[in-house]
């Protein structure tokens, strides 16, 4: 679950010159035995192409973190197929650069929303509960993220997300986004 944000013009050529199938194989190869951090690792791989971003509904959502939100601040903004104008990209990268990425902004969503265990993602959270209640299943509680790690990783996704909008508007090009 999650964000995709694709940059055509620079996300093509890039998936022409890198096929889904070998970049799996050589996954595959570097993590055996952990698909996680071989998903991971793929997406990671995709990002520096510049012309995808990719934003989990987790403790790393970036639009959570700042306080806003991906289905009213960017879903409400798209056209009907699923693009961002370039004058809503506009309005996106003012909207992201108002909310810096201050130790305390971070703190405090990391006080209010990480501490207890509790997946309180706005859309990850009712979707665990659900999953729970429909299996009968009790979660564990979830343990926080390190602090210091989460406040780099929430700076760097911040940046990707403002340079893929940036391109965007530089280029004139739409990006598709998918919710």
């Amino acid at each position: 679950m999650g964000v995709d944000i694709y940059l055509h013009s620079i996300w093509r050529p890039y998936c022409e010159a890198n096929p889904v199938e070998q970049q799996m194989a050589s996954l595959f190869e570097a993590y055996p035995e952990d698909p996680v951090a071989m998903w991971i690792e793929l997406y990671r791989q995709d990002e520096l192409s510049g012309g995808y971003f990719r934003n989990a509904y987790s403790s790393g959502d970036i639009m959570w973190t700042m306080g806003l939100s991906w289905s009213d601040d960017v879903g409400s903004r798209l056209d009907a197929e699923d693009r961002l104008s370039i004058d809503h990209a506009r309005e996106l990268v003012a909207m992201i650069e108002a909310r810096p990425l201050t130790r305390q902004r971070i703190a405090r969503h990391f006080l209010e929303n990480m501490t207890d265990g509790v997946q309180k993602h706005p859309i990850a959270g009712p979707i665990v509960s659900r999953f729970a209640e429909a299996t009968g299943h009790e979660l564990a509680p979830l343990l926080p993220p390190e602090f210091e790690s989460l406040s780099q990783f929430l700076v760097d996704r911040r940046e990707r997300l403002l340079a893929i909008l940036r391109k965007s508007i530089a280029l004139s090009e739409p990006l598709e986004i998918s919710l």
